[in-house]
């Protein structure tokens, strides 16, 4: 009975080895390749959203808080939203591209809430700073991912 235990458990260490070097040589991919269209829409994406956060910054800077009522602004979320849908449809187009997407769904729920506090109107410079460092970290985040998916294809 001692001798079979024994059989036993080297022949478990042996499957276990050889089922290890198995995944450790299988290459597993859980995100979708590198696409440089995706990339580029991000990073005007990334332009288009602190392109309003500056303008609303320099405004109230110059104390010119006219300037920054949303209607002036209006078109450009317009421009945003459409943007975020071409990206949403050529992220759900490519196979194992969900996180990515799940990263736009995220940047487009924010740009919402954006606008929405935008309607309100923003009078003080400190009401915009945390807005814009989430949305640095945020577009920072996609780009690095976008970064590494096209360090991995250049391998």
């Amino acid at each position: 009975m001692d001798i079979s235990l024994k059989r036993f458990n080297k022949r478990n260490l042996l499957l276990s080895i050889l089922f290890s070097l198995g995944i450790i040589g299988c290459k597993v991919t859980l995100i979708g390749a590198y696409d440089q269209t995706i990339e580029q829409n991000i990073q005007k994406l990334q332009k288009e959203v602190l392109t309003i956060i500056v303008k609303l910054e320099r405004n109230l800077d110059s104390k010119s808080l006219n300037d920054n009522d949303y209607n002036h602004f209006k078109s450009s979320y317009e421009n945003i939203a459409i943007d975020i849908e071409n990206l949403k449809i050529r992220c759900g187009s490519i196979a194992k591209y969900n996180l990515v997407l799940e990263q736009v769904n995220l940047v487009d729920t924010n740009i919402k809430n954006l606008e929405k506090l935008h309607k309100l109107g923003f009078d003080k410079m400190e009401e915009i700073a945390p807005i814009k460092s989430a949305f640095e970290t945020q577009f920072g985040a996609m780009i690095n991912l976008q970064e590494a998916l096209k360090r991995e294809k250049n391998k």
